[in-house]
């Protein structure tokens, strides 16, 4: 079976962890190699992918309700989607415009505070509560599956309400993880500065500098961090029994 080199360097980490639990307890010498003499795999570098303004105005147009938390935390504060899904209300203070992860919901176990951007309190606002999650859903990956149905049903009913020929609509594609990859090439190219962007992502400059510096040109930053409830370019919507039935048609 064709392994790629990142599930071989997975599954090393994995044995490792297991050696390292075993020295621990005694059941393996203190001096034991582990893993340490078995090479990682050179993992070939993969591209990062980042959505359009235009792209996550369409996602937050076709959205449900209760899925425009998610949405606007991923792409204008840059949380991790697991750090999202574990996101109480409490701990967004909009008074104070800031996001507080907990270390014990952090990828790094490291708490940190994330400023809020002014387009990002706009969008939250409307659904905030004072407790309870801010993603009411067990399974996030299904409801995204439905927001790409529903918004690109939506751009061809718009299409088609303007006689324009809806086979040529450019669909939304998903990007793994491509709020937080946007968020922070945008972020990087608005304020120019990765060590800022590198505390409020808990990133290490140094990634952030390779992977994300130059992905994108400051005037696509200023657009990205103006969209808002009332300032996002809007197509015309229509009922989503309407939306459905367009798109069997096409």
């Amino acid at each position: 079976m064709d392994v790629s080199a990142r599930s071989k360097n997975n599954a090393r980490g994995t044995v490792g962890a297991f050696f390292k639990f075993c020295k621990e307890r005694g059941w393996l010498p203190k001096d034991h190699d582990g893993i340490w003499l078995v090479s990682r795999f050179k993992e070939k570098p993969k591209e990062i992918e980042i959505f359009s303004p235009q792209e996550i105005a369409h996602l937050l147009t076709y959205s449900r309700p209760e899925m425009v938390p998610f949405l606007a935390t991923g792409a204008f504060g840059g949380l991790r989607s697991a750090e999202i899904e574990r996101l109480d209300w409490s701990e967004v203070h909009l008074a104070e415009r800031f996001i507080e992860v907990k270390a014990a919901k952090s990828k790094t176990a490291s708490r940190r505070l994330v400023p809020m951007t002014e387009n990002l309190a706009k969008l939250l606002a409307p659904h905030a509560q004072k407790e309870g999650r801010v993603v009411p859903f067990d399974n996030i990956s299904k409801q995204i599956g439905w927001l790409v149905e529903d918004t690109n049903a939506g751009l061809k009913a718009a299409a088609k309400k303007e006689k324009k020929d809806a086979d040529k609509v450019k669909l939304v594609r998903w990007k793994k993880n491509g709020l937080r990859h946007s968020f922070i090439s945008y972020r990087v190219a608005d304020i120019q500065n990765v060590n800022q962007v590198a505390l409020e992502c808990g990133n290490s400059p140094a990634v952030i500098f390779k992977h994300y510096r130059e992905l994108v040109r400051p005037a696509e930053a200023k657009k990205w961090f103006t969209i808002e409830p009332d300032g996002v370019e809007k197509v015309t919507l229509l009922p989503k029994s309407e939306q459905k039935a367009v798109a069997a048609e096409v």
